[in-house]
């Protein structure tokens, strides 16, 4: 089964973060992305690994807020 490749902004919405967080994790290389021309996406698989690692909500906030 092919994987899906996502938008930022789709990420984002799915993880209930913002888009400047999504944009934060793949400047800190902290989650893989791909690049199509200019366009950057996400594969589902890679988001779904993430998502089982990704910080819990008190961390989040506790994260941004540095």
């Amino acid at each position: 089964m092919k994987d899906k490749f996502l938008k930022l902004e789709t990420v984002a919405e799915m993880l209930d973060v913002s888009i400047w967080t999504v944009r934060k994790w793949v400047k800190q290389r902290r989650i893989r992305t791909y690049r199509f021309g200019r366009a950057v996406r996400i594969r589902e698989s890679d988001l779904m690994r993430f998502a089982d690692v990704m910080p819990s909500s008190k961390e989040l906030r506790d994260e941004l807020s540095l």
